[in-house]
């Protein structure tokens, strides 16, 4: 995500550690996080995940990078979205409409975990419909 096109968020002046979504799944989850430094920012995501063969619980860290893209799991548009920073909003109703425009029926497929919470964080309770974007 280009710097240019981001709202600054309070911690970014500080260049601390900013939410940008909590995506939940079961039997794992991740939080994104971003840092503003430089006029640039950089991306990452700490996530916990259950080892059924071990009976314990991992937790993990990724590299940082420059594209939200390249820091969310594979797995982000399957997960449910807990929490999603204002800022970020854009981003993610972006990509979701992108998806829409491509194929109306993959949403369904792609956003299928929990499809109408990923409509209601993105559209504030607004149930827009493919056909309608």
């Amino acid at each position: 995500m280009n710097s240019d096109k981001m709202l600054k968020t309070p911690a970014d002046d500080a260049g601390g550690k900013v939410l940008v979504v909590h995506l939940g799944s079961e039997g794992s989850g991740a939080r994104i996080y971003g840092r503003h430094i430089d006029n640039a920012w950089l991306f990452w995501h700490e996530g916990s995940s259950w080892d059924i063969d071990d009976d314990t619980w991992s937790h993990y860290r990724s590299e940082q990078v420059q594209e939200l893209e390249e820091a969310l799991p594979s797995w982000w548009m399957n997960a449910c979205p807990m929490e999603i920073n204002p800022s970020f909003i854009p981003w993610f109703k972006g990509r979701y409409e992108q998806l829409c425009k491509s194929d109306p029926e993959s949403p369904d497929d792609f956003y299928c975990s929990d499809r109408g919470r990923w409509l209601e964080i993105l559209y504030e309770n607004r149930k827009t419909q493919p056909s309608e974007l």
